[in-house]
């Protein structure tokens, strides 16, 4: 009987357990659910705003978004664009916005920001120019006003240039930059590269040049005695080695007829053996 009380215990005690589980599961699906909900009705919000999947520039990150823009689309044209077409580029491609901030009073210095700039993107070329000093000023120090415009040094090269152009030559000096690293990998790998010179030249070139140095042998030169010169020498090499041949064959020749003969002799004796045995 306590053992039948005992596991009657332990039932009810797992099923409250079990209740306030699913109690638990239950409230955490409602939990979820309802923020699902609130996603989807922002999300929805969202789709009626001007902002929608676009990257919102304020005065804050304006300058690094835009340097961002700058490595990924225009890197590397030469020479670097200046801040203000960078920035038109960037809100012409369509993917950033501007933040209600611009519309009151944060709008951005303007030489100040093509200043900051060209000192982020080509410090180089700044203090190695005439103008490092008022590209210093303009950045670091107020100016009479908030407009003042930047001088000769804020202009480029790329008035009215659209961005589909820029960044197509973008592009195929990224391109040509890759082949190169390529090309040098792979030298690298498997030692320098053999490049044959495009020329006019051949060797048979030389040897036609060699055929019409040769003196030439007509009618009015058949009672010349002798060979021409470069040709003398071949001719001796040849007749010594005739010579040499003609001897080396009457030298077989006397030792073949020796031979024959002393068998000759042989082939008498035996005849004369054999007949006196007789």
């Amino acid at each position: 009987m306590v053992s039948v009380n005992r596991n009657l215990r332990l039932s009810r005690a797992l099923a409250r357990a079990l209740a306030r589980s699913l109690a638990r599961s239950r409230a955490r699906a409602r939990a979820l659910a309802g923020e699902l909900h609130r996603m989807r009705d922002s999300y929805h919000r969202e789709a009626d705003t001007v902002s929608r999947n676009r990257i919102i520039l304020t005065p804050r990150n304006v300058m690094n978004e835009v340097f961002k823009f700058y490595r990924e689309h225009l890197y590397p044209i030469t020479p670097i664009p200046s801040f203000r077409h960078c920035l038109m580029w960037a809100l012409q491609s369509k993917l950033y916005t501007m933040n209600w901030q611009f519309n009151f009073h944060n709008q951005l210095n303007w030489a100040a920001a093509e200043a900051n700039w060209q000192l982020n993107t080509d410090t180089d070329a700044v203090f190695s120019g005439n103008a490092k000093y008022d590209i210093v000023m303009a950045a670091c120090f107020v100016g009479r006003t908030r407009h003042d415009e930047p001088g000769d040094w804020g202009e480029d090269c790329y008035l009215n240039v659209p961005f589909d152009r820029v960044a197509a030559e973008a592009m195929d000096m990224r391109e040509a930059q890759g082949d190169e690293e390529v090309a040098a990998m792979y030298e690298a790998d498997t030692g320098p590269t053999i490049r044959i010179p495009v020329t006019d030249h051949y060797p048979l070139d030389d040897v036609v040049r060699m055929l019409h140095s040769l003196p030439r042998l007509d009618e009015d030169s058949a009672d010349i005695e002798g060979l021409p010169s470069y040709a003398e020498a071949v001719a001796q090499a040849q007749a010594a080695e005739e010579s040499g041949n003609d001897e080396e064959d009457d030298e077989s020749d006397r030792e073949y007829e020796e031979r024959k003969a002393c068998r000759s002799k042989y082939v008498l004796s035996e005849a004369e053996e054999a007949e006196e045995d007789e």
